[in-house]
């Protein structure tokens, strides 16, 4: 997925604003923002990632103006994994052993 959903933790007051910027691996820079509910924030990229590693910087700020931040790296791998199947080409088998591999974790 290339728009990741990034969540997070925090104890300022329900209601309040975190706000996101996401670089992703090109050095693209997106602002997101979520409300906090219940000490949670959650939203997912605007605009898709590229491939790679992507940084998020998190922060928020108290009604008395103080302002807390965080970050934290993720990656994107929209690549497929490698396939391959070993079929015999003629056989009068009629339970041939087909065998594969990939590369898939």
């Amino acid at each position: 997925d290339t728009t990741p959903t990034i969540v997070g933790t925090t104890d300022a007051e329900d209601g309040s604003t975190v706000t996101l910027v996401i670089t992703d691996s090109d050095g693209n820079e997106q602002t997101v923002t979520a409300t906090v509910e219940n000490g949670t924030y959650s939203v997912d990229a605007e605009t898709p990632l590229s491939e790679g590693e992507y940084s998020v910087e998190a922060s928020v700020t108290d009604p008395a103006g103080n302002t807390a931040t965080s970050n934290d790296v993720g990656e994107i791998d929209a690549s497929a994994p490698a396939l391959t199947v070993d079929a015999p080409a003629l056989t009068s088998d009629t339970t041939p052993t087909i065998v594969g591999t990939t590369d898939a974790e």
